[in-house]
């Protein structure tokens, strides 16, 4: 009697679940010079072709004036009705393309810092991460970014985002992106104080008025005024 013998060869299989095609951003993606833009990957409508929109803003920076060395709050936005799933990149460069600044993470559920080397610099890049893009309609990203030195002038923020079908592919998604440029905020010294002009003595209870000549670049001012040979509390005008 023939005995046959069954030989079993495992094959690998591969599984690939939804969550492996919802990559992290990507560095180096942001449409500043040198770079391409997430259309370059998600290629299906031209860019910022679609009804959405991206936009950026700031929290207590002036008409987009930063102060050296201070900290100020960035929120990225991407909109479009009916999307689920958000993606971004943002970096700022100087005027000769080297990053100005520095980023530090708010979220680190929602994004990353990255980094890109471009015309030999290092870009760092804040991304999205995996799976930390989903909201209805609009998806915003917070990051802190510390303005550069006295001296640096001029800086961009260079942004695109990525409204998706959440398909678990590159298709069928759109492409936003803009930039910001800020300038630095110089510090002008005030003028010269004049002295003030009022009366040298005064009756108890009688109103008296004092004044002071403008001073360039000053809002307020704050003194002491000496009234019958005595000192008095500070003095606003």
């Amino acid at each position: 009697m023939k005995k046959w013998v069954l030989i079993l060869i495992p094959s690998a299989i591969i599984v690939f679940t939804s969550s492996m095609y919802k990559q992290t951003g990507i560095a180096g993606k942001t449409g500043s010079p040198g770079e391409s833009t997430c259309q370059s990957c998600h290629g299906d409508f031209a860019l910022n072709s679609g009804p959405g929109t991206i936009s950026i803003s700031n929290f207590g920076m002036n008409n987009w004036q930063y102060v050296p060395g201070q900290t100020y709050p960035i929120t990225v936005t991407v909109s479009q009705l009916g999307v689920t799933k958000f993606g971004f990149g943002l970096e700022c460069l100087t005027s000769a393309n080297l990053n100005a600044g520095s980023f530090a993470i708010v979220d680190p559920t929602s994004s990353k810092l990255l980094g890109k080397v471009v015309s030999g610099v290092n870009r760092i890049n804040v991304t999205h991460v995996l799976n930390g893009t989903y909201s209805l309609d609009s998806r915003s990203f917070v990051v802190n970014w510390t303005a550069p030195p006295a001296g640096t002038g001029t800086v961009k923020f260079y942004y695109a985002g990525n409204a998706t079908n959440d398909d678990v592919s590159t298709s069928g998604d759109y492409i936003y992106n803009a930039s910001q440029e800020v300038t630095e905020l110089l510090c002008q010294p005030p003028g010269p104080v004049q002295p003030i002009q009022g009366p040298t003595s005064a009756c108890t209870g009688i109103q008296v008025n004092f004044s002071i000549s403008a001073v360039a670049n000053a809002t307020s001012i704050y003194g002491h005024f000496q009234l019958d040979g005595q000192v008095h509390l500070p003095l606003l005008l």
